[in-house]
């Protein structure tokens, strides 16, 4: 009866144990900046000493010798342009860089509603906004689009 009663307490964890669900993988490089894509049709190719990834975002050609590591994560790491395809936010260890158009205005929250910086973007390509950043969620509003981030 003791065996009947344990096999059944393990069959009732067992029915109840369910594998956790990713939705993106993450390319993390040796500077700590990190791009994620839907894991959903995500195909990866290498050619040389180059990685391809292709997905519904686009195609992502990376370099294997500034690739760190690569995992699935439930949360994006980087912020997609919904319009382009193109990353305009990228989470670092510590820190927060925006590619965005000259002048776009950039803001960086806590999730306390503290705002952390202001900052009018001065020239073309990724600049750095936040740096020395704490582990945690934060709101950053390019121009008019807000998005969270999640700073590991």
């Amino acid at each position: 009866m003791k065996r009947i009663s344990i096999l059944a307490a393990f069959l009732l964890l067992a029915a109840g144990a369910k594998a956790q669900t990713y939705s993106y993988l993450t390319f993390q490089q040796t500077d700590g900046t990190q791009k994620s894509l839907t894991a959903n049709g995500l195909k990866i190719t290498f050619s040389g000493n180059t990685l391809t990834a292709t997905s519904a975002e686009g195609t992502t050609t990376l370099p294997l010798t500034g690739l760190s590591k690569m995992f699935f994560t439930s949360e994006v790491s980087g912020v997609l342009n919904p319009t382009g395809g193109q990353t305009l936010v990228t989470i670092g260890e510590s820190s927060i860089s925006v590619l965005a158009p000259v002048g776009t205005t950039i803001r960086v929250y806590t999730t306390d509603g503290r705002l952390l910086t202001n900052f009018r973007k001065r020239w073309n390509g990724t600049e750095e906004i936040c740096s020395g950043l704490e582990r945690g969620l934060y709101l950053v509003s390019v121009g008019s689009v807000t998005s969270k981030v999640y700073i590991r």
